[in-house]
């Protein structure tokens, strides 16, 4: 997570007590919503190779040596209920239960032109390449009742939050031990001698009218709220089963900790297959040609995500499961590349991509069952040479091994007819839509939009992905 200089703490009110990291409400409230509504996001670092999932090539494109295929079968279609589909490979199936529950998005630019893992990342969660503001404490502004954290890390993620100091990181196995560590420890609401002086010294430090005082009084705050967060870990009873999955103990975790108030939203990094880290970052040739087992690996937790969600009671009385009040977001930093220049398509590894990802959104607020964008790359004549390029395309990428995200229509929701002769980003699906059109689904203010470039508008909403 963020670290902090003596200075940051003070400038921006931060406040450590207790292992937590917690701060006043820095933003106007907006107004609440209804329901309870969660967020859970599954990160999966190394870049997607879409290919594998939903974004997919024919064989025959294979045989012309354009894009790698270690499955060696041919992808089929997925319809979209909106009227658009994409091939998908066979991998995918299990997914198929829950078709109503997501849509994919593809062809999702990253304006920069850097391939690097942390940027692209940065861009994913703060919209820039070197951090920043997340959406995440500005989506449980708007919630009834606000959390106390705004946003909860399971396993590794390396992102300079700068507004991310209400956060926590530890994963169900941490919860645990935490919640049974406060469970028998004495209340914290009690008070010694050192505490009580250590309280009066800040609350005399506290009355000025400096930046100095202002974070002294937010450090009390976030001592007074350290309390209230523990006394809530300190009821959590959360039951690990010794057969469970890395995947269940996860979310196992995240219904209790969403439940209970400590945070409404929840990010689950880092993918595990027979407790071995599964790489994404397939450079070489000998890790690519495991890509099917891997995306079988992930395909098969992404399913238990909805499994789970679907299957679990949120309220009875109204007939909500947790997949009812939950968004759902399925991402990577970045795509791969078809393949790498001078390789069989039998040996090679893939690169990074950055002009094109893929991305799965479901649950609360989702119109799901859809296609969104597509990538080109796409259609080869008889000759085996690809049709429709464009210049834009051809300024990023002259060498032709990264399918590239194609122009976006934003009323129609399609992806737009001829080629773009001049890159713009506002006329691509960028990371900046998809975070806009989450903050428009919890009614967040439009100043917490975020734009494309540093002199851009504010980036499009994907609308038709609303309900």
């Amino acid at each position: 997570m963020t670290s902090y200089s003596r200075r940051k703490v003070l400038k921006s009110g931060a406040a450590i007590a207790g292992g937590l990291c917690l701060t006043q409400n820095r933003f106007a409230l907006g107004e609440p919503t209804k329901e309870p509504h969660f967020y859970l996001q599954l990160y999966y670092s190394g870049g997607f190779d879409s290919s594998y999932l939903f974004d997919a090539r024919p064989l025959s494109f294979t045989a012309a040596g354009k894009i790698q295929n270690y499955l060696g079968q041919d992808p089929t279609p997925w319809l979209g209920s909106n009227g658009q589909s994409c091939l998908a490979s066979s991998l995918v199936a299990p997914l198929v239960p829950f078709k109503d529950h997501f849509s994919v998005l593809n062809g999702i630019l990253a304006p920069g032109r850097d391939d690097g893992h942390e940027q692209n990342r940065n861009v994913l969660f703060t919209g820039n390449s070197f951090g920043g503001d997340s959406y995440f404490p500005f989506l449980n502004e708007v919630l009834t009742p606000r959390a106390s954290l705004d946003f909860f890390v399971s396993g590794t993620l390396s992102v300079p939050f700068s507004n991310g100091t209400s956060s926590i990181s530890l994963t169900s196995q941490g919860v645990s031990s935490f919640s049974k560590l406060v469970g028998n420890s004495k209340d914290l609401s009690s008070q010694g001698q050192t505490a009580d002086f250590i309280r009066s010294r800040l609350q005399l430090a506290s009355n000025g009218p400096g930046r100095f005082s202002e974070g002294v009084r937010n450090m009390l705050a976030g001592i007074d709220e350290s309390t209230s967060v523990a006394r809530k870990f300190k009821n959590l009873d959360l039951q690990l089963g010794p057969s469970d999955s890395r995947i269940l103990k996860e979310l196992k975790a995240a219904h209790k900790l969403f439940v209970s108030g400590i945070t409404n939203s929840l990010i689950i990094s880092d993918v595990f297959n027979n407790n071995n880290l599964i790489d994404l970052d397939t450079h070489d040739g000998d890790s690519a040609s495991k890509q099917p087992t891997t995306y079988q690996a992930i395909v098969a937790e992404v399913a238990e995500v909805f499994s789970f969600l679907k299957s679990t009671v949120f309220d009875e009385a109204k007939g909500l499961s947790l997949l009812d009040v939950t968004t759902v977001v399925i991402s990577s930093e970045f795509n791969r590349t078809n393949y790498q220049q001078g390789m069989a398509m039998d040996k090679t590894g893939t690169d990074h991509n950055s002009l094109s990802n893929m991305m799965l959104i479901g649950g609360k607020g989702v119109r799901g069952g859809q296609v969104i964008g597509a990538t080109d790359l796409d259609v080869l004549d008889d000759k085996g040479v690809y049709q429709n390029l464009s210049k834009a395309h051809l300024e990023f990428d002259p060498e032709l091994i990264k399918r590239m995200g194609k122009p976006f229509d934003f009323d129609t929701m399609r992806p737009s007819t001829g080629a773009q002769e001049v890159y713009s980003a506002d006329q691509y699906i960028t990371m900046a839509s998809v975070a806009n059109t989450i903050l428009k689904m919890y009614g967040c203010d439009e100043s917490k939009y975020w734009s494309n470039t540093r002199n851009s508008g504010k980036a499009k909403i994907l609308s038709g992905l609303l309900t």
